[in-house]
């Protein structure tokens, strides 16, 4: 979600626009954090799912999104990835099967599989492959692995190999390389041997990797499988994430309402149904997922602690509200955001605008102030100067009004040009990602370029998907790295050398993908900076029209010249806080608890 959209939505200046709002129901929320937290019953272990057939699970209710990182809407208003339930901690194991019995098919385990009767030289170099995965001897189980795997004789092998490779890489923390493998049986089918269990394999290590697309790709193609039970939930929930992001909202829903109510996964699926309601504009019905959710992970009674959620609907309630006229129930919301919180700074300056529309003029400067501290000198903020240029315009402080809006101009006229020139260039995605990592190495290196071009590296690295894909293009590396630096006979050997190529390719993918959302985050920055200039503006001829009726009213022997109204405050503070001047210095104890005083210069 982009501050452009936010903007256009939530920030209208009032003086300027006449809103009539539609009344959204403000109940308070069960917040109660003394109560004694529920006992969980012990759950009795239950042996690995065996595979059904036949009748599905019943479709129960709808899930949310793992993101907490926000929603959607204006971007920061979704969370770019929810991020995922850290749950599994050991690889997916099943029970063997006795020995007289042939393996279950798709079985995950490092015991010999039973693979019938054939030509005892091929078997025997599949037994020695399998003998040194139980071994540990990972390296040398792969490369047998791959010459099986590479000889069209051994076709009766080759998906055992092929699925022993990815498990050995697994072991050897080669991550992205496992994936790959486990990827490509699935993109077979389910006519593959080992295609339920690589499902849950590849879920499993997509819990250790920033991006996933390659496996909800091959994913999305069989939404319709069922998937192992102790990944079921969050099969389903990855998929309502992907096909949300393709905007295919009723297949999403498709996979949200087939997560269980008592599953893990149901808060974030609610989250994401609340987000899909928001855009299509149902707001009422959004607020009510998202109060949903505020329940669902209530520390002491909820089904999960997920404080991250937990404050992602928060902040959701608070932007619905606001955009509703609603901007007490808005304030309420939105200070209930940890300062500890991804979301603090974004909560601080969004409430901003709901303290001016209340009036409060003094909160909405103290925050801003905030947002000036040295301590978020990258962060990018540019309609905070608006605001100010905005209340001292309507408390007619006309002078300093403007030298707000010169300021704005000065700061942001020429960062706008300088993203232009770049939006305007024909660059393939990969070539943008290539432009954007040149100027972020250029910036980090030499501390002396001007704080716009620093400024242009943060509008766009700010993009909450930007970063995932930049953290798996640094894992990539680091895998690559870690391949070239092993023992020089496997380094050489066949199957590393197809591991290095399938992880540059993955690389070039994630790449173009990464390119793509700059390029998008470039041109949303852009088109924000172009409507706050044209707000700048307007705000500039509306003071030039003050002062013009000024001059012209002493002209005609009247006095309204501007004035600074007395203001009676105290030092008096609530129990739990104390008074003190602020003179310039900023400390972090004192951050967002900042109270300008503002002297008007008319009666208003």
């Amino acid at each position: 979600m982009n501050r452009a959209l936010s903007l256009l939505t939530f920030f209208i200046i009032a003086m300027f626009v006449t809103h009539s709002y539609a009344q959204i129901k403000f109940e308070g929320l069960d917040l109660d954090m003394d109560e004694a937290a529920p006992k969980k019953k012990e759950t009795p272990k239950k042996a690995p799912p065996k595979e059904k057939k036949g009748k599905k699970t019943k479709e129960e209710a709808k899930p949310a999104p793992v993101k907490e990182e926000t929603p959607a809407v204006p971007e920061e208003l979704l969370p770019s990835k929810p991020e995922k339930q850290k749950a599994v901690v050991a690889p997916p194991v099943e029970e063997k099967k006795p020995a007289q019995q042939p393996a279950f098919r798709g079985a995950i385990t490092f015991d010999a599989l039973d693979l019938g009767a054939t030509q005892v030289a091929d078997k025997a170099k599949m037994d020695k492959a399998l003998s040194l995965m139980k071994q540990g001897e990972f390296q040398n189980a792969t490369i047998l692995f791959y010459e099986i795997l590479s000889d069209p004789k051994n076709m009766e092998f080759h998906q055992a190999a092929e699925y022993n490779i990815a498990k050995a890489l697994y072991r050897m923390k080669k991550y992205y390389s496992s994936l790959n493998y486990f990827v490509q049986i699935i993109s077979k089918g389910p006519a593959h041997r080992f295609f339920q269990s690589s499902v849950e394999w590849g879920i499993f290590i997509s819990q250790k990797v920033a991006d996933d697309s390659a496996l909800l790709q091959v994913l999305a193609r069989y939404p319709d499988v069922e998937f192992p039970a102790k990944y079921r939930d969050q099969s389903h929930f990855l998929l309502a994430k992907y096909y949300y992001e393709k905007d295919d909202f009723e297949a999403a829903r498709k996979m949200i309402n087939r997560i269980a109510e008592n599953s893990l996964m149901y808060p974030k699926a609610r989250y994401l149904e609340g987000i899909m309601l928001y855009r299509e504009n149902k707001l009422q019905d959004a607020v009510n997922v998202f109060r949903e959710v505020v329940k669902l992970t209530n520390p002491k009674k909820g089904l999960i602690v997920d404080e991250q959620l937990r404050e992602n609907a928060f902040l959701q309630l608070a932007r619905i509200h606001y955009q509703a006229g609603q901007f007490k129930n808005s304030v309420y919301y939105y200070e209930k955001i940890s300062r500890d919180s991804d979301n603090w700074l974004e909560s601080l300056f969004e409430s901003s605008w709901a303290y001016f529309r209340m009036g409060d003029y003094e909160k909405a400067l103290g925050n801003l102030i905030t947002l000036s501290a040295p301590f978020f000198k990258d962060e990018f903020f540019p309609e905070a100067t608006i605001i100010k240029a905005v209340i001292y315009y309507d408390n007619c402080r006309y002078p300093e009004a403007g030298s707000f809006v010169d300021e704005f101009m000065e700061t942001y006229q020429n960062l706008y040009e300088e993203l232009n020139k770049i939006v305007i260039q024909k660059m393939s995605d990969d070539k943008y990602y290539e432009f954007f990592h040149k100027m972020e190495v250029s910036i980090g290196a030499n501390t002396s370029k001007s704080d716009i071009k620093r400024r242009i590296i943060a509008s766009v690295l700010s993009n909450k998907i930007a970063k995932r894909y930049n953290e798996a293009l640094s894992q990539i590396d680091k895998e690559i790295q870690s391949i070239s630096k092993q023992s020089g006979y496997w380094r050489n050997s066949q199957v590393a050398k197809k591991a290095i190529a399938d992880l540059q390719n993955e690389k070039r993918r994630i790449i173009a993908l990464a390119g793509a959302v700059m390029r998008e985050a470039i041109t949303t920055h852009r088109d924000e900076l172009r409507e706050l200039i044209q707000q700048a503006l307007r705000i500039q001829l509306e003071i030039e029209t003050a002062k013009k009726n000024l001059l012209e009213s002493q002209l005609k022997g009247q006095d309204f010249s501007v004035q600074l109204l007395n203001k009676k405050y105290t030092g008096a503070t609530e129990d739990d806080k104390l008074y003190w001047p602020y003179e310039g210095e900023y400390w972090r104890d004192e951050l967002g608890a900042y109270h300008y005083t503002m002297l008007k210069g008319c009666n208003k």
